[in-house]
This record gives C-alpha cells, structure tokens and sequence, in this order.
C-alpha cells in the first residue's frame, strides 16, 4: 500500500506542476457529475472541456498528460474499454483536492432491491 504525502509535501508538488497537468486535474471534478470518490471520469469528455476552456491544448497534449498522470500513479487508465476511462487513485484525489479545494463525495450508497413478498 502506498503511503500518502503530508498536505505540505502534496502542496509543494502542486506548486511545482505545468499548467498542463494542473488543467488537467482540476477539469475532473468538472467533467464528473456529481464528484465522488473513486469516480470514473469519460477521456473524452476532458479533452472536449479543456479544448473549450483553452483551446491552445491540442487533443495530443491532454492524452499525454492523461498517460503520465497514471504512470505516477495519479489516475488509473481502463485500457480494456480502448482507453477512453479513468480514476484518480487515492493519490490522484489528494493532489486534485490540494489544486481545488475539492473533496470527492463518499461513495453514495446503492438500496438494496426489497425482498419479494411472493
């Protein structure tokens, strides 16, 4: 298991991170509808969101962002479903929390069917 920097250390990388990455994460909690934990977030849609939020960022750019922001363990990318879905890890979530401000939601608990009665 992986041990989760201080709030100091996480704060401090965020400093240091391109504005690249930093767009990056602070779009999830706005492409994730109601934002909760352990979310999966739709690639695409991020990429339609930065490209209207700064049209400078060509669809390369984000999808290289994207694949190194897992290869630090930040988000975990569904390459069974061609790629195009990905979680934040619990790592991912406490820097994207640093950057915004933003806590994900628990995750909302799903009702049990009522057993029948037949």
């Amino acid at each position: 298991m992986q041990t989760l920097p201080t709030p100091e250390q996480l704060k401090a990388y965020a400093d240091q991170l391109p504005s690249i990455y930093r767009d990056v994460l602070t779009a999830i909690p706005e492409v994730s509808v109601n934002y909760r934990a352990s979310l999966t977030f739709a690639i695409p849609v991020l990429v339609v969101y930065l490209n209207n939020h700064n049209p400078n960022y060509h669809e390369y750019d984000i999808l290289a962002a994207v694949d190194r922001l897992e290869r630090q363990k930040f988000l975990t990318v569904d390459h069974g479903a061609e790629g195009i879905f990905a979680t934040p890890t619990t790592l991912g979530e406490e820097l994207i929390a640093t950057l915004t401000g933003k806590r994900p939601e628990g995750k909302a608990p799903f009702p049990d069917l009522p057993k029948p009665t037949w």
